[in-house]
């Protein structure tokens, strides 16, 4: 079941008997309050060192009365300032070192106005608009080290004339095209160190003749195929210093048999199956120091007996629930970055978790370690 519209889905249930040791439960913060009057909130969150940005088409600060779809940051000295400002939708920014990359539809620096989904970059109260292209579209940018990898069925170096969908990395000064392929198609890319982790359903190294849904990485050396089956499918991975956690069908490790969704994490040429249901399913959100954040509607801690769409904590085998809640759970990206240590999970939910939303309003929320809200973020 998709939950929202960054792919982010309903999770894992796992036999009472496999139940990891639950821990403290962390403090949840609502960052956003939505006016009345039914504005839509949409919102695709990225975090680093606790600044997160998201999209939203509500009017949160006063300066969105349209109600377009546009970038907000927010910031613990600060609060939310709005980023774009535009009669186009802008879409999935992506976080580092205070600089927010995203895509928009907006002509937003007099570069684009037949209104293409570009590639733009934030810094410092500047945009800068990355691509120049005239059919297709860019997508589903992330930032790392001051590169931006992207999905594009557009041409933006000339190398992708049938506008296939291909994964482009932007270095700071050109864009290099990744894969370049005539069948299948590449998505979701993520980046870490100069490692490109993505899905496929091209046969980039030789090893998948079948165009399955796998999960590939790049370097400058070339691809490398992480995950081979000859059923279900890989997809929506994250990477992160050497880790590659993920969603999939497959049975990759011999413990998936009855083909559920499942969440998987490779690392050293290994992958270890981290849920396990043979009646739930599951969806990593992201992957950050070796903490795991999903959500899930299984009773992964024994806080979830009624299993309710809830977020969770996955970290060396151990889970904790982040959130408690009746009727549809909460939609989960999490942090991005290191600086964190992945105690912080920012997340959008509609329902009144803190008391500050009686209107079930889908919200941006912010769970963090007690230790980390205290030492902190404590207002």
């Amino acid at each position: 079941m998709r939950l929202n519209s960054l792919a982010l889905w309903a999770l894992v249930g796992v036999a009472a008997a496999t139940l990891a040791p639950a821990q403290s439960n962390p403090a949840i913060v609502q960052l956003t309050d939505v006016p009345g009057g039914g504005a839509t909130f949409s919102s695709s969150i990225s975090m680093d060192d606790g600044d997160i940005v998201f999209h939203s088409a509500a009017d949160l600060i006063g300066s969105n009365p349209e109600l377009n779809q546009e970038i907000f940051l927010w910031q613990q000295t600060i609060g939310l300032t709005q980023v774009t400002d535009s009669d186009h939708y802008s879409y999935r920014p992506s976080i580092e070192n205070g600089s927010i990359a995203f895509t928009s539809m907006g002509d937003l620096t007099g570069n684009n106005p037949e209104n293409d989904r570009e590639l733009f970059l934030w810094e410092n109260g500047a945009i800068t608009q990355i691509t120049d292209i005239s059919s297709g579209s860019i997508s589903n940018p992330y930032l790392d080290s001051g590169s931006i990898a992207f999905q594009a069925t557009a041409d933006p170096t000339g190398g992708n004339p049938d506008g296939n969908a291909e994964i482009f990395v932007w270095d700071g000064t050109d864009i290099i095209q990744i894969t370049d392929t005539t069948s299948g198609e590449s998505g979701w890319p993520t980046m870490s160190n100069g490692v490109v982790a993505f899905h496929s359903t091209s046969d980039l190294t030789g090893n998948n003749p079948d165009g399955s849904r796998e999960v590939f990485t790049w370097t400058i050396f070339g691809f490398s195929q992480l995950t081979d089956a000859t059923s279900g499918e890989s997809s929506h991975p994250r990477i992160d210093e050497g880790q590659v956690a993920f969603t999939s069908t497959s049975d990759l490790v011999g413990e998936n048999p009855d083909g559920r969704d499942e969440v998987f994490l490779w690392q050293s040429d290994s992958i270890e199956q981290i849920t396990q249901s043979s009646t739930r399913s599951s969806y990593l959100s992201d992957l950050e120091n070796g903490v795991i954040a999903l959500s899930s509607d299984a009773d992964l801690t024994g806080g979830n007996p009624d299993e309710n769409d809830e977020l969770f904590r996955w970290k060396e085998g151990n889970f904790t629930q982040v959130t408690d809640t009746v009727g549809d759970g909460p939609d989960v990206l999490g942090s991005q970055d290191g600086s964190v240590d992945g105690d912080m999970i920012a997340f959008t939910s509609d329902h009144d978790l803190v008391g500050d939303n009686p209107d079930e309003n889908e919200e941006v929320f912010l769970a963090r370690a007690p230790r980390i809200f205290r030492d902190r973020f404590e207002p």
